[in-house]
């Protein structure tokens, strides 16, 4: 079993959204960082640079993380895409020069064979300067995730935002106890407490963080995340559900989600 929960830093909660009002509602009700993007029906793209321009005018109390991509569909880019995307990582680095919290940037690439673009993954850590960087769900499309993992977090990627489901058997077991890996198997949910598990013990030691995601919310929440798979950073949206009554002042977030997750992550 791994290391007790009570003994590691705080968890860490992320939000994701397209909308400034949402953005500063998920800050308001305790998201530690927001991921920024635009149009979240297709997976999220590269939102508008004047809109990240808005939010970091009235942005408190969290860090931001704002989506690089070029497009909708697969990851599989070609060279006028990455010189793309590796232009509006600059064009924000002019805008959050002086932001007065932590912005980073959410890339990602991966070949038509289902490995790592690591020419891409290069450009986009050097467009960023000394920027953190998180790869996104990309990685769950992934071959040998292990393996990519240990890669990019030797190539000064900060964390990687997964659900680990990509993540073989062969690799998870044995690093979360047999109860645990059991419900695992058993329990129909959008991320894999073990696969999640087996990465976060691979890169350990290489200052990597897995970012945990996969339909988490309050109902779809296992404790072992903490307890035994030792995951210090979750990812999630807070939409409205369909006939709430939504506060327009919130954008697309509902506060009370991220309140809940706030205080089980506490």
């Amino acid at each position: 079993m791994r290391q007790a929960a009570a003994t590691l830093p705080r968890p860490l909660l992320e939000i994701c959204v397209e909308d400034v009002p949402g953005a500063l509602a998920a800050a308001r009700a305790g998201a530690d960082r927001i991921e920024y993007c635009a149009n979240l029906e297709v997976g999220g793209v590269t939102p508008p640079v004047e809109e990240v321009r808005e939010l970091l005018g009235q942005l408190e109390g969290a860090d931001l993380q704002i989506l690089i991509r070029s497009r909708e569909g697969n990851f599989v880019y070609s060279e006028a895409e990455i010189e793309q995307m590796c232009a509006q990582i600059s064009d924000f680095e002019q805008v959050t020069a002086d932001a007065p919290v932590t912005v980073g940037y959410v890339v990602g690439a991966i070949t038509a064979e289902g490995q790592l673009d690591k020419v891409a993954c290069e450009r986009f850590r050097a467009a960023a300067a000394g920027k953190p960087l998180t790869f996104h769900r990309a990685f769950d499309e992934l071959s040998d995730p292990i393996a990519a993992a240990v890669w990019l977090a030797e190539h000064g990627y900060n964390r990687i935002l997964t659900t680990g489901l990509g993540v073989p058997q062969t690799s998870a077991a044995g690093v979360v106890s047999a109860a645990a890996a059991h419900a695992d198997q058993i329990v129909e949910r959008g991320y894999s407490l073990s696969g999640l598990a087996a990465l976060q013990k691979a890169v350990d030691q290489l200052g990597l963080r897995i970012l945990a995601s996969g339909g988490l919310r309050p109902e779809t929440w296992d404790k072992d995340l903490l307890a035994e798979a030792a995951l210090r950073e979750f990812h999630l949206r807070a939409p409205w559900a369909e006939g709430e009554a939504a506060d327009p002042a919130s954008g697309g977030v509902n506060p009370a989600v991220v309140r809940v997750m706030r205080k089980i992550l506490s």
